[in-house]
């Protein structure tokens, strides 16, 4: 097996790991709050693990150029996908955030 190969298992396994660590995180958040922004978080991290997934394929198994392709676009459609939830939900994560640090500066500054 040469470098090349094995640099990219080993870069895929530690964005399995990280991702799955992420989910784990969002996971929990999502249990304790409730709130919708770590619910699209959790559903952009299931798509990073796909695409993890996906891209690792080529490294695993030989394949023809068709189906190198075929993984190929799956996996950016679904990366493209995952990233466009991640940054929504972060979005949301941020506003939520902001909401509740205002309600907290309006209820300080109202009770001082």
């Amino acid at each position: 097996m040469n470098t090349y190969y094995l640099l990219g298992i080993i870069i895929g396994v530690i964005a399995l790991v990280v991702q799955l660590a992420m989910l784990r995180l969002q996971l929990g958040a999502y249990r304790r709050h409730g709130h919708k922004s770590f619910l699209v978080l959790c559903l952009a991290s299931v798509l990073a693990l796909v695409y993890c997934v996906l891209t690792s394929v080529p490294y695993l198994v030989p394949l023809d150029m068709p189906a190198l392709v075929q993984i190929t676009a799956a996996g950016a459609l679904i990366g493209g996908i995952g990233a466009v939830l991640a940054v929504w939900g972060t979005a949301l994560l941020f506003k939520s955030y902001r909401e509740l640090a205002e309600a907290a500066a309006r209820n300080s500054a109202g009770g001082a």
